[in-house]
């Protein structure tokens, strides 16, 4: 990550319009693009870049030239489809050297998927429907070190968890009855 905060455009400054972010020295967020789909990367692309504060420095499918896009150009954010885990515990540990933010970008809708992305070490999960304002606004968010969940599947996330707080409540009352 470079130096700087990130800023709001002066642009946008008091509008409430536009969330994406630019760095305190005024430049890009850097992203690189991982799907194995060109049509799906020109579409992303577009949505990033329309907003003038995102620059798509690479974009390539998944597989050993997507860790390669990520050691040439170091981006801020590395948006990447890559259904296999082991692929995805790869690429996030190559982006922890680089400084890089990884997340993760699926139509699929599955916890099993969200709980993969998260033990791989994703710094974020968006599904592809995401709005442009949403996208532009996670990468803002990625680039400045935060986490990311899309909202759909945040509720997933706290659905899994409160089943698992029950669970461990219902399993201590077992063990505080037979002490």
């Amino acid at each position: 990550m470079r130096d700087g905060a990130p800023r709001r455009h002066a642009a946008d400054a008091g509008t409430g319009k536009g969330t994406a972010m630019t760095y305190g020295d005024g430049s890009d967020i850097r992203v690189v693009l991982v799907d194995d789909q060109e049509i799906v990367r020109r579409g992303f692309r577009a949505a990033l870049e329309e907003g003038g504060r995102v620059r798509v420095v690479a974009e390539g499918d998944a597989g050993p030239r997507a860790e390669a896009l990520l050691q040439r150009h170091r981006p801020d954010v590395l948006l990447a489809d890559v259904r296999e885990e082991s692929a995805l515990l790869r690429l996030c540990e190559a982006a922890r050297g680089t400084g890089t933010r990884v997340a993760v970008l699926t139509a699929a809708r599955r916890d099993d998927d969200l709980f993969a992305a998260l033990r791989a070490g994703a710094n974020g999960f968006l599904l592809k429907n995401a709005s442009q304002a949403e996208l532009a606004y996670a990468v803002a968010a990625l680039a400045q070190g935060h986490a990311v969940i899309s909202p759909a599947m945040t509720a997933l996330l706290l659905d899994r968890f409160s089943a698992l707080l029950s669970l461990e409540s219902a399993n201590r009352t077992v063990f505080e009855s037979l002490t």
